[in-house]
């Protein structure tokens, strides 16, 4: 039963009752309502084998109750009808129930297709205006059926295959800088089966003294929202994953209250798409010929939390951890680049915003952030990680997003005393050091 989740009180049972009497159709929803109390119970009645036929093309029932007389359309009922309804039931043909049951009023009827039930494994039961045995018995696999679907469901949702799934979209500058900081134990395997075009590492890691989880780091070799919507939604159904971090590099905005320096760490506690709107020229609001209609994800909540609590208490003190690094010291004294890093990074939670654009311009940069004053930096796939992992339902791992700083937005011509690209691996390095301290300091 599809619609029932962990946490569903009153699950909703759908049954389509095919049956072409009314009286007895009116009789079996109130009896059957009142017998499944405080369930939900919702009938659709079809008289037919074309009406049955066309609501179980349109809708998915949990249920299908079946008189063994109905007609194709109109005229007189047969068994056949029925029989050739089940058989297009249980080939596959129409949208099948998870139960399907006969009920009849005839004895003889029920005699002749008795073993056509048997050989399904299908319950046959005879109706009886005053005995109601059938009913029970109804009401009794039904609750069995609940109950099946919630333990389905608490096993799907606490039955997890990989501890950490780190998400990275590209390998040079994010896999591998991360891979390096991350402490491998034992055995490890680095490919996927159902992942040949993805470079992947798989197997425990260390996070703490006695904190070993098992991890899988990976690498979507490819850019943009829509790549990192579908591939995660794939990985988080093979793996599943207890928790999503969509680790790597960023951009940060210059400009207003939330300037960025280069090694500086986000915490993304929510996102959105700038150029998701719609492009009017009556419009004249804040960017004229432009409307914002962009919607904005937010990260687990008890991840964020945690964050927040972290970044309030020791983000000084682990700023001066990421700058006391080897690595660090390094780039901050190179005079092509030091100048743009901070004297030890900042660590901050804040709104990040995906693009489908690669964006080197300060002039757009300056657009977008018109768009969403509040944002601190910019990336091109964290969007859509957040929207597949929210898509999940019971299957949904906690999720998190955290980026280093990289860059600007600007093209090496705008700030020729610049290479950016020694920034990136230092930046995604700075992302799993806080990712790996938000973990410990939060114990999940």
């Amino acid at each position: 039963m599809r619609r029932l989740g962990v946490c569903s009180m009153v699950p909703e049972i759908r049954i389509l009752l095919i049956e072409d009497s009314s009286e007895k159709a009116q009789h079996v929803r109130k009896l059957l309502s009142k017998k499944l109390e405080p369930f939900k119970v919702t009938f659709q009645t079809s008289s037919s084998y074309e009406e049955a036929r066309d609501a179980l093309n349109s809708a998915h029932f949990d249920i299908a109750i079946v008189d063994l007389m109905i007609p194709v359309l109109r005229g007189e009922p047969s068994l056949d009808a029925s029989r050739i309804l089940i058989d297009d039931m249980l080939s596959g043909r129409l949208n099948s129930p998870p139960y399907v049951l006969g009920l009849t009023a005839h004895k003889d009827k029920a005699e002749e297709v008795r073993l056509y039930f048997d050989d399904l494994l299908l319950d046959l039961l005879i109706y009886h205006e005053v005995e109601t045995l059938w009913a029970d018995k109804i009401a009794s696999k039904i609750r069995y059926l609940v109950n099946a679907s919630r333990n389905m469901n608490a096993f799907l949702a606490t039955n997890f295959d990989t501890d950490i799934l780190i998400i990275c979209a590209r390998y040079q500058s994010e896999f591998r800088p991360i891979d390096k900081k991350i402490s491998w134990q034992g055995p490890y395997k680095t490919n996927h089966e159902l992942f040949p075009s993805m470079s992947i590492k798989r197997g425990t890691a260390k996070f703490g003294k006695d904190d070993y989880r098992l991890t899988t780091l990976v690498s979507l070799n490819e850019m943009g929202i829509a790549a990192a919507a579908a591939m995660t939604s794939q990985l988080c159904l093979v793996l599943k994953p207890r928790m999503v971090a969509m680790l790597g590099m960023c951009c940060g905005f210059q400009s207003g209250s939330n300037s960025c320096a280069l090694g500086d760490v986000i915490i993304v506690d929510e996102c959105a798409c700038w150029d998701e709107g719609k492009y009017d020229e009556s419009y004249f609001g804040t960017e004229p010929g432009f409307r914002v209609r962009g919607k904005t994800i937010q990260a687990s909540e008890i991840i964020v939390g945690d964050a927040r609590k972290m970044c309030e208490t020791s983000s000084s003190e682990l700023g001066k951890k990421l700058a006391s690094s080897a690595s660090w010291k390094k780039i901050s004294a190179d005079p092509n680049i030091g100048g743009r890093f901070g004297e030890v990074p900042k660590i901050r939670t804040g709104k990040l915003l995906s693009g489908l654009s690669v964006i080197s311009d300060s002039n757009k940069v300056k657009t977008i952030l018109g768009r969403a004053p509040s944002a601190i930096g910019l990336d091109m796939e964290t969007f859509g990680v957040y929207c597949a992992v929210r898509s999940l339902g019971a299957l949904r791992p906690n999720f998190i997003s955290i980026k280093g700083v990289a860059d600007f937005g600007v093209e090496k011509g705008e700030d020729e005393t610049t290479n950016f690209d020694k920034a990136q691996p230092i930046a995604s390095a700075n992302a799993y050091l806080v990712f790996r301290e938000l973990l410990l300091s939060s114990n999940r």
